[in-house]
């Protein structure tokens, strides 16, 4: 279930089990209530979004923030640590600024088309 200022793709995540769209949710919450306004959007990429996922598959969510430094990438970090931990799952983040993925965009990057085409919006800059 999503927490209060969290936004959830309920049908994307219907495919998961229990335990991975908990973590997801619990990812989510987390960090939404941590930086309100540093992340602008959040989505579910890779196999789990494709929906050929194994046992061994992590959870990869591409976050894009208002910038980038190491010291936020290491707070999402521990947090993706925290809740892998408690849920028995990888969540594998992928902390972008901005102006990196408006770039990845107009050179149109690997990584820009692949979560275009196969990524799910988790949450985004209005959802919380």
């Amino acid at each position: 279930m999503a927490e209060e200022g969290v936004a959830v793709n309920r049908r994307t995540l219907s495919s998961l089990p229990e335990r991975e769209r908990r973590a997801i949710e619990a990812f989510l919450k987390r960090v939404r209530r941590a930086y309100p306004q540093r992340v602008k959007q959040m989505r579910l990429f890779g196999s789990k979004a494709r929906g050929d996922s194994n046992a061994d598959s992590d959870i990869d969510i591409l976050l894009v923030v208002d910038e980038e430094d190491w010291r936020f990438r290491h707070a999402i970090s521990n947090v993706a640590a925290d809740v892998s931990l408690a849920y028995d799952v990888l969540v594998e983040p992928r902390v972008i600024g901005q102006a990196r993925w408006d770039e990845m965009r107009r050179h149109r990057f690997a990584l820009y088309e692949n979560v275009q085409a196969e990524g799910v919006g988790l949450v985004s800059a209005g959802s919380a």
